[in-house]
């Protein structure tokens, strides 16, 4: 009889395990590939100003045509103060290996008050670095590649995070190495800015490492979920992140000039009316 009952309880705790396996087993797949194409679609962005120096920042494809966002200051020559001249993307390949830099950026629009930029690729890198006469979409397309877009999963009209939770912030610090980078921390409260009787949240606080070469990456929750733009930090104290309902304001305003059609950002199409 004891006997009879083991076996009963055997059968029944082998199928609840592999039961288990394949309930879980989507959501971990699926895990998997939003990372990898997040790893995707977080770009470095190279400037060169007037006087022939560096600068580094990040960026994130936001739609299948390879538009990127970013920072205004990291489109920004520091040494005129007018857009960089001289601007070039580097696509992430893996995060074992350098970036790509394979296409100059062209600005779309920009917007000085919110720190944004919007930019795509323009001209093909030739091997020396130099822009080649070579579309860059013409080169992508016949490549037979396509771009992953950063995803907008947050469907609760692109609410705020919370104060002590997780989030995680992407791109190309100099501190970093060459490679991408991910640091992680927690949400340590808001930056408010008062408007009448109104009050707008301007940046989310965090104790996440924000170094130069972050601006204009990537911030997300802890289910991987796009909530801002890393624009910048007191090192070693605090870090700060353009929330991303900031950004889909703009994206209406520039939808409804014409400058961009708000539905060819993919994955905002779900929560977002023309």
């Amino acid at each position: 009889m004891n006997s009879y009952f083991s076996r009963k309880k055997l059968v029944f705790f082998f199928t609840l395990s592999v039961f288990s396996f394949f309930l879980f087993l989507p959501e971990a797949s699926a895990a998997r590939i939003q990372k990898r194409d997040i790893l995707s679609s977080v770009v470095q962005i190279i400037t060169i100003n007037a006087t022939g120096d560096a600068a580094i920042g990040s960026g994130s494809t936001i739609n299948g045509d390879g538009l990127i966002l970013t920072n205004h200051h990291v489109v920004t020559d520091k040494s005129t103060g007018e857009l960089a001249t001289g601007i070039s993307i580097c696509y992430t390949v893996s995060q074992f290996k350098l970036p790509r830099c394979i296409a100059t950026a062209k600005v779309i629009a920009t917007n000085k008050e919110f720190d944004l930029a919007l930019i795509v690729p323009d001209k093909k890198l030739g091997k020396n670095g130099s822009p080649t006469s070579t579309s860059f979409k013409e080169y992508w397309k016949k490549s037979g590649k396509k771009f992953f877009s950063i995803p907008f999963r947050n469907g609760k009209n692109f609410a705020l995070p919370e104060i002590l939770d997780r989030i995680t912030v992407w791109g190309y610090p100099s501190v970093g190495g060459s490679t991408i980078t991910v640091t992680s921390g927690f949400v340590s409260g808001f930056n408010v800015v008062e408007e009448g009787e109104d009050s707008l949240v301007k940046f989310i606080k965090t104790d996440t490492a924000i170094n130069p070469g972050n601006s204009g990456g990537a911030a997300f929750d802890k289910k991987l979920s796009f909530i801002g733009i890393p624009s910048n930090a007191w090192p070693g104290q605090m870090g700060f992140v353009i929330p991303l309902q900031t950004a889909v304001e703009w994206f209406k305003a520039l939808d409804a000039q014409k400058i961009i059609d708000i539905g060819s950002i993919d994955s905002m199409g779900t929560y977002l009316e023309k």
